[in-house]
């Protein structure tokens, strides 16, 4: 069964169940900036856990949606790029960081070989992530508390609330999509 836009499956579904999904979900009414077209789409959204699937080619970037700009309704987004040609996690001082990090860049580049996202966070690392075709979920997690711009300590958790993972139940809000330029004729 194939997940529906703005709603969850029974039960829910997961960040992860989006990634394994044999095809991306068509797209609904977007909503907000489109992270695989416009520049800077991501700022102020946290980004929280990387997975890499080697059998499938398919990449994800799991993020906390609840202060970003662009996405004032939503709790948490899934980049999920398929066909993966590159993945890479850079960071200038891996001591600096402690949990999620802060998305200050993100720019979109699409060329004749793949389509790829580069994102800039705050502390200091570089996440580049290109393939042959990316979708960004916007999703709803329910059971998400506003967040305070604090995050600090433990793991999971922002000051005792817990963050989106990849089993955390969530409703699709909306799907963008992006696949790699056709190339010259």
């Amino acid at each position: 069964m194939t997940p529906r836009i703005g709603s969850a499956a029974p039960g829910g579904l997961t960040p992860a169940e989006l990634l394994r999904a044999d095809q991306p979900l068509p797209g609904g009414e977007p909503a907000g900036a489109d992270p695989l077209a416009d520049d800077d789409a991501l700022d102020g959204a946290r980004l929280l856990d990387t997975r890499m699937d080697p059998g499938t080619a398919t990449g994800a970037v799991l993020f906390d949606l609840r202060e970003s700009v662009a996405y004032p309704t939503a709790s948490a987004g899934l980049l999920v790029v398929r066909g993966v040609r590159e993945f890479r996690y850079a960071v200038a001082d891996p001591d600096a960081v402690s949990g999620a990090v802060s998305v200050v860049s993100s720019t979109p580049v699409d060329g004749d070989e793949a389509f790829a996202l580069r994102l800039g966070t705050a502390p200091y690392a570089a996440v580049l992530l290109g393939g042959e075709s990316a979708e960004f979920h916007v999703l709803d997690v329910p059971t998400m508390q506003p967040a305070d711009g604090e995050y600090s300590g433990g793991e999971g958790s922002v000051l005792g609330r817990p963050l989106p993972g990849w089993d955390t139940e969530c409703t699709v809000l909306s799907v963008f999509h992006r696949k790699r330029s056709a190339g010259p004729a």
